[in-house]
């Protein structure tokens, strides 16, 4: 319960980064794609 109620007091900063962390992933699976275009996968 007191998880849940921490979940919604923090939700905006959550999804903020977490819109962080996946622009994050999408770059480096951009930089690894790049770097070895033989193991390129599309969404």
């Amino acid at each position: 319960q007191f998880m849940q109620q921490m979940f919604k007091a923090d939700s905006a900063t959550y999804q903020k980064v977490n819109g962080e962390i996946y622009a994050l992933l999408k770059w480096l699976r951009q930089f690894a794609a790049a770097k070895a275009p033989t193991e390129q996968t599309g969404d």
